[in-house]
């Protein structure tokens, strides 16, 4: 679905907050400016942290793959694809080149 070049950073009005004892670790996002809100697993804080704008997605799926190692790749792909569409769709990542 995206480019394996690609690099994404969390936009800059948003907040972002992990709670670890909350449902094992749930990751919370809002976005100062538009006063959206959103919410995700643990998982989704790996995928978060890895946005450091520097990081592509290929070596942001690459570290996915290592450490859900119990799930193929096409899995993880498919998932993790889904979760950034909906966070660029909402304003809560933008692509690097964008900004």
């Amino acid at each position: 679905m995206f480019k394996n070049d690609t690099i994404l950073v969390l936009n800059k009005n948003v907040l972002k907050r992990f709670e670890p004892n909350l449902e094992d670790g749930t990751l919370f996002l809002f976005n100062v400016q538009t006063e959206k809100y959103w919410s995700g697993n643990a998982a989704v804080d790996c995928l978060i942290r890895m946005l450091d704008g520097q990081n592509t997605l290929q070596t942001i799926y690459d570290y996915l793959f290592e450490i859900f190692e119990n799930y193929t790749k096409e899995e993880i792909c498919e998932s993790f694809d889904n979760i950034i569409k909906i966070l660029l769709e909402e304003g809560f990542l933008v692509i690097k080149d964008d900004i």
